[in-house]
């Protein structure tokens, strides 16, 4: 199954188009990435999440939501590790207004310790969990989201989001020491992190 972005289908002309460098630091290595709404894609995380609660599911979305909307809401103490990878995507995470109020909200990065508050998004995913997933792909949340896109540099249109479908397809299978491992099948391209390994019975 896979429910990854997809790419507009049409492009706008450059001239006006949000899309901006940025450099991350790892350490040893630089990497250019790009931001801003003209690097936006159609998203396809929240397709695929009510798809495989629909298919998969026992509990309501309202139930499965409600930890995220938690959290979301009353905020998480961040630990070493996510102060670390805030830090690595300071220059994302700091690019506009509307980052900064969540990730530097008093003027600097969160650092280990601090909390980390969601509320709008803690908003957005109790509307979703009550109204369901066409208000995201057609409804009042679609026509904010390309609105932004039109006025401010991107290229999303309402015909990306409404054509937005998830794939399900059989993954890549390989036998290793009693394990099977699985990972994405073409078109993906993904690295080792992407595998999932599977027990096999030993037979003794």
């Amino acid at each position: 199954m896979t429910f990854f972005t997809q790419s507009p289908r049409q492009k706008r002309p450059l001239e006006g188009i949000h899309f901006q460098p940025v450099e991350v630091c790892f350490g040893d290595a630089t990497q250019e990435f790009h931001i801003g709404l003209g690097a936006v894609a159609v998203p396809g995380n929240l397709a695929g999440v009510f798809h495989v609660q629909q298919q998969l599911g026992r509990l309501p979305l309202s139930v499965i939501a409600e930890p995220a909307i938690h959290f979301a809401r009353q905020g998480i103490q961040l630990n070493w590790f996510q102060a670390y990878a805030f830090k690595l995507l300071e220059p994302i995470l700091t690019a506009s207004a509307a980052a900064r109020q969540i990730y530097a909200p008093q003027g600097k990065l969160l650092q280990q310790g601090q909390t980390l508050l969601m509320q709008d998004f803690a908003d957005t995913l109790a509307y979703l969990a009550a109204e369901g997933l066409a208000v995201f792909y057609q409804g009042e949340i679609a026509h904010r989201l390309v609105q932004d896109c039109q006025d401010q540099g991107g290229h999303l249109s309402l015909d990306d989001l409404r054509n937005y479908s998830v794939l399900e397809r059989q993954p890549l299978s390989l036998s290793y020491r009693n394990r099977t491992l699985l990972t994405n099948p073409p078109p993906s391209a993904r690295g080792a992190i992407n595998y999932l390994c599977i027990e096999a019975p030993v037979h003794r």
